[in-house]
């Protein structure tokens, strides 16, 4: 457009020089300028101003979607820290400890109690890894990779809880308990660790098995390191809400 405004008077003024059968004189030719001078001038103030403008309406929406986006990684942050405070809270580490102590004086209800906690904990490690899936990095990756290797090993030593309190049920005498334990060495791998680890006898240490078992899965570790995972996420989205308030700034 302003290229057309440019040309156009060049043009006009090759051809009045030029010879023509048309009689266009000086003052014609200068009045013709000023009109068209009167006409351009506004033009091209305004459309610099539609120029000016469409560009800062174009980075106030950048700005805004950068604000909104923060906002909803602010959001799922927070439903992910919540999913983590009940994941831990579901592995029960605590009540584990406790039945390790008294199962022997219930076992039946002991092994009850096992079984609902590993029902709801897996129930809150699947919620959990649902509010993962929005993490892709090679750091949350990681945190994912550690968390499901953390569950089997979480489910295997719930039920090697529960079969080592079945023993305490009538019909399972300690002997035989402790002959298939060595007789399945694979299966009962955690359990022949702890106790070599230990020294602790299948026939005397029951409880103490047990308890091991449960400390050997360092919950603590895994939640330090769940709560390190929202701090560093946390951190990415507070540096790119910084650089959209000073790019507001500069503009």
């Amino acid at each position: 457009m302003l290229i057309t405004f440019a040309v156009i008077p060049v043009i006009i003024n090759r051809l009045m020089i030029q010879p023509s059968p048309c009689e266009v004189y000086e003052g014609d030719w200068l009045s013709f300028w000023g009109p068209y001078l009167g006409a351009i001038v506004p033009f091209l103030i305004l459309y610099f101003t539609i120029r000016s403008n469409e560009n800062e309406n174009n980075k106030n929406r950048a700005a805004q979607s950068n604000y909104i986006k923060c906002q909803i990684d602010y959001s799922r942050l927070d439903n992910l820290n919540t999913r983590i405070v009940g994941y831990i809270s579901a592995l029960n580490e605590m009540e584990l400890g406790i039945i390790s102590e008294k199962s022997k004086y219930g076992p039946i209800l002991s092994r009850n109690k096992v079984e609902f906690i590993l029902k709801q904990a897996n129930q809150a490690y699947n919620l959990l890894d649902v509010s993962l899936i929005f993490y892709e990095d090679e750091k949350s990756q990681e945190i994912k990779d550690h968390l499901n290797n953390f569950q089997q090993e979480y489910n295997e030593v719930l039920t090697d809880l529960c079969y080592i309190i079945k023993s305490y049920n009538p019909g399972n005498p300690n002997e035989n308990f402790f002959k298939d334990i060595e007789q399945n060495p694979s299966d009962n791998k955690r359990i022949l660790k702890v106790m070599m680890e230990k020294g602790l006898n299948i026939n005397e240490n029951r409880d103490d098995i047990m308890y091991e078992l449960v400390n050997n899965l360092a919950i603590d570790d895994l939640e330090k390191e769940l709560k390190n995972f929202i701090i560093y996420e946390k951190g990415k989205i507070d540096k790119q809400m910084k650089y959209n308030v000073i790019t507001e700034e500069v503009n």
